[in-house]
């Protein structure tokens, strides 16, 4: 029986209908097979389960050493009302569950073979009939349908292939179409039972078509048209492997995960590629539309570059690279640049880089890997980070190992650098500690770096830290195998650029600065610890032991190499900012080696803004190490000193202005003394930093200023209780965080009120924030405070209804809603917590405290009430007795 053509036309822009182009369209292959499972809990007589190598098209099963496989056209198949009606996955019994396959929905039963047999020839069904309707003839669609009982005289693979490189010019197009059960990997399985009752299978996975092209579906790339290869991959898993952009492929869908169970309508994929539902279905990845046309396909080099092999030299690859950089980076694409990167993205450009990598880099110039590198840097910024399709980390695997294949170029120290007595001293500590904590242990992949480190240029491999650090920022996939598997190679990497067992004192900065960029990815992903990262740690602190006069290499004062140092200092500064921000004993050893050795001192006088503003979050972290104790032995008092200068230096630098105070009152919470070294001009720096912050609108300075303001207040430094400017500051600085919705903004609330709470509770301190009782009002009405800022809202609202009747009284119209927004944050918190826990207990508290003071006065209570009367002659006898005395 033959399948009629559909006389009801699909939506007229359904995806399927986006994606090709019928004119253009030479041949649409429908992949089926009869969807078993290849392990022997299946019921299976087979004689053997597979193996060999792994491929592309891998031969699996049986005893025969081809494929097994039947070609048909939809005149060759049964009628679809002819088989039995499907049943959804959902609907089936548990039990025997295959350890191989998945299938829409679920893991692959046993028992429901039929029925995902079934809902693949659905999907078929489908895809010809939305076919026939856009325009597509039918004499143009295929059907390769391993079915049980398939001859064994076909070779599936050389078909396709034989067929996709036979398309005429003009019709150069193809669709490939697979439904049916997949691995975890998102490969295809094909499996039958031939006629002899053996199981055959064929795992079909996307490989580069330049590598071996016999084992992949699409045609060696010398005999191919040159035309669009669209996939559609309705099975679990293969978003990543099918949709990702591919040389030679265009995937248009695929499943993320197992996607939605099939039901008797067919897979839900396939439903709406066809245009059955307006919105993809859950776990469905699609880039439907073509990508955009800037050019590309008319560069000269365009055939030569993805519809051939290989290049035979290096002098090929330049070529090439060239042609590609000139069409990104001409003047005339300036406007177009984006659209540039997705069209050259989207045909396959970073797998070609990819290709090329893994195949010259070891024997390429640095000067091509640095055009490589370039480039994937490009498709990296400009492309949407979904088109990737999950397949980001592929880049950084491959930017990890790089420099370990480029073994011809090295990293010439200058030995002949003289050195500062002080600093050699603390260095040659330094290294005996490193060498110490290495034999004690550390993550694997360190010491193996410091073996190699100086195997690679430093252009090539601060392009290839960079690289990885940017894939590190902006995918969830790279973060989560950054802190996973590739946890060594990152190592590694970042051990190389700083110096490895040699230490950072002669690398090259630019490259060392990579490396700590890197190291701070890496400590945003796991928490390093001194143990586990000792070489990493202890050479980010060797990174500022570096002298910050000159550039340690060549000994000259060369402006450019100075920007590198200091380019080398903050991004030093900030890896091991993060790398302490959530250990208390990473505190502690950067305070013993770094803040007994007065270098953070030095740094800050030297330095620029930018260095001078990571050093002093470095600072803001570690001071705030337990016990308090530990701090005040490992700094002495002038580094209040330092810190106060460099507030003032950089007094237009919002960055400065923000971690220096918020450093100031880290280290005044420590130790009151650190204040009391700087008393005389503390008070002005606060207010001058909140007055600038406030007018350009820094919520993050303004906060830290205030954290600083309050710590002083607390300890009782300085003479700012008595500035009635500071009220008029923090009551502006309320203000402005309860107009914003950002994270920063609830901060800055709590410390405004908790700075207007200890001004509140000072002689005199009512009238200068009594004019802000309206914004205090609104804080706690936002229903977003926080429980340090209500506690604080709580405690200053009390302190003004003690000292003031007019305020109680304008008060009290308001006390239910007051108590209410008390109430609802401490029974979220029961909610999240408990009811045992302190928050809860201290909201509870003041919610009894707000209903006392603000309520209705209480009537006057006689004493003598309920006494008994005192008898008259005794009370006589008494009047007597005292008019006596």
């Amino acid at each position: 029986m033959t399948y009629a053509k559909s006389t009801a036309p699909l939506p007229p822009r359904s995806p399927l209908a986006r994606a090709i182009d019928p004119e253009r369209l030479g041949c649409a292959i429908l992949l089926s097979s009869a969807a078993r499972d290849w392990d022997n809990s299946s019921g299976s007589s087979s004689s053997g389960n597979g193996g060999g190598h792994k491929s592309p098209l891998q031969r699996g099963g049986g005893t025969a050493g081809t494929e097994q496989g039947s070609r048909h056209r939809f005149s060759q198949q049964k009628s679809f009302a002819e088989t039995e009606a499907s049943v959804g996955v959902e609907s089936l019994p548990r039990g025997g569950v295959s350890a191989n396959l998945y299938v829409h929905g679920d893991r692959y039963r046993h028992e429901s073979q039929a029925t995902y047999r079934q809902a693949s020839l659905l999907g078929v069904q489908l895809m010809f009939e939305a076919l026939n309707a856009i325009g597509v003839h039918p004499g143009r669609i295929h059907h390769w349908d391993l079915c049980d009982g398939t001859d064994a005289d076909v070779d599936v693979a050389a078909d396709i292939q034989d067929l996709l490189s036979h398309l005429p010019s003009n019709i150069p197009d193809a669709l490939i179409y697979y439904c049916g059960p997949a691995t975890a990997e998102g490969h295809w399985s094909l499996t039958w039972r031939c006629p002899e009752g053996h199981l055959r299978r064929i795992i079909v996975e996307p490989d580069d078509p330049l590598g071996l092209p016999e084992f992949n579906l699409l045609p060696p790339p010398e005999v191919s048209v040159v035309g669009s290869r669209i996939f559609v991959t309705d099975a679990p898993f293969t978003a990543r492997n099918w949709v990702k952009p591919a040389l030679r492929q265009r995937g248009i869908a695929g499943l993320e995960g197992a996607g939605l169970a099939s039901t008797e309508r067919g897979p839900a994929l396939t439903r709406w590629v066809v245009g059955e539902f307006a919105v993809p279905p859950r776990g469905v990845v699609a880039f439907v539309d073509a990508p955009p046309d800037v050019g590309l396909q008319r560069l000269p080099a365009f055939n030569t570059l993805f519809w051939a092999g290989l290049p035979s030299n290096l002098d090929d690859v330049e070529r090439l690279i060239w042609e590609l950089e000139e069409f990104l980076g001409a003047a005339t694409q300036h406007e177009r640049r984006l659209a540039a990167n997705l069209e050259l993205f989207s045909h396959g450009g970073a797998a070609l880089m990819l290709v090329y990598l893994a195949s010259f880099g070891s024997a390429a110039s640095d000067n091509l890997l640095l055009h490589i590198l370039w480039l994937l840097h490009s498709f990296l910024m400009s492309t949407p980070l979904e088109r990737w399709a999950g397949a980001m980390d592929e880049v950084l695997e491959a930017v990890l190992e790089l420099p370990n294949s480029c073994g011809s170029r090295h990293i010439q120290p200058n030995q002949g650098q003289q050195q500062d007595q002080q600093m050699h001293a603390f260095q040659g500590l330094q290294q005996q500690q490193i060498l110490s904590q290495q034999s004690d242990g550390g993550v694997r992949g360190e010491s193996d770096a410091t073996s190699r480190h100086s195997n690679c240029s430093p252009s090539v491999l601060r392009s290839c830290l960079t690289l990885a650090t940017a894939c590190i920022a902006r995918c969830s996939h790279c973060q989560e195998r950054c802190g996973g598997d590739l946890q060594p190679k990152v190592l590694s990497s970042i051990m190389r650029a700083l110096g490895g067992d040699a230490g950072p004192k002669f690398v090259d900065a630019a490259a060392a600065a990579a490396g700590c960029r890197l190291a701070s990815q890496l400590a945003h992903q796991v928490t390093l610890d001194f143990e586990h990262h000792s070489q990493l740690v202890a050479s980010l602190q060797l990174v500022l032991c570096r002298d910050p006069r000159f550039d340690e290499v060549s000994g000259d004062y060369d402006d450019d190499k100075f920007k590198a140092e200091e380019d080398l200092t903050a991004a030093g500064a900030e890896a091991l900012f993060y790398a302490c921000i959530r250990s208390n004993a990473m505190k502690l050893k950067v305070l013993k080696l770094l803040g007994t050795s007065g270098r953070l001192q030095l740094l800050l006088n030297l330095r620029g803004e930018a260095a001078v503003a990571k050093l002093l979050a470095l600072l803001r972290t570690i001071a705030a190490a337990e016990p308090p104790e530990s701090v005040s032995e490992a700094f002495n008092e002038t580094i209040a000193v330092e810190i106060v200068e460099a507030v003032n230096r950089f007094s237009e630098e919002a960055a400065v202005q923000r971690w220096g105070l918020a450093a100031l009152g880290a280290l005044v919470n420590q130790d009151r003394n650190f204040g009391r070294a700087v008393e005389a001009g503390i008070s002005d720096c606060v207010l001058s930093s909140l007055e600038s912050s406030y007018e350009g609108s820094e919520l993050a300075a303004m906060q830290e200023a205030l954290f600083c303001a309050y710590a002083l207040l607390h300890s009782g430094v300085g003479n700012l209780g008595g500035r009635p400017e500071l009220a008029t500051l923090t009551g502006q600085a309320l203000r402005c965080s309860l107009r914003t919705t950002m994270t920063v903004g609830s901060e800055c609330t709590a410390w405004s009120l908790k700075v207007l709470q200890m001004l509140a509770c000072k002689a005199g301190g009512q009238a200068m924030v009594e004019p802000f009782l309206p914004d205090i009002v609104e804080a706690m009405l936002s229903g977003s405070i926080t429980f340090n800022a209500c506690e604080a809202a709580c405690a200053t609202i009390s302190f003004l209804v003690a000292g003031s009747v007019r305020i109680t009284a304008s008060l009290r119209p308001i006390k239910s809603r007051l108590v209410r927004a008390v109430q609802l944050l401490s029974w979220a918190f029961v909610e999240a917590e408990g009811s045992d826990c302190r928050k809860v207990k201290s909201l509870q508290a003041w919610v009894s405290v707000l209903a006392d003071i603000l309520g209705d006065p209480r009537p006057l209570v006689d004493d003598d009430d309920g006494m008994v009367p005192v008898d008259k002659e005794l009370k006589e006898e008494d009047m007597q007795v005292s008019t006596a005395l």
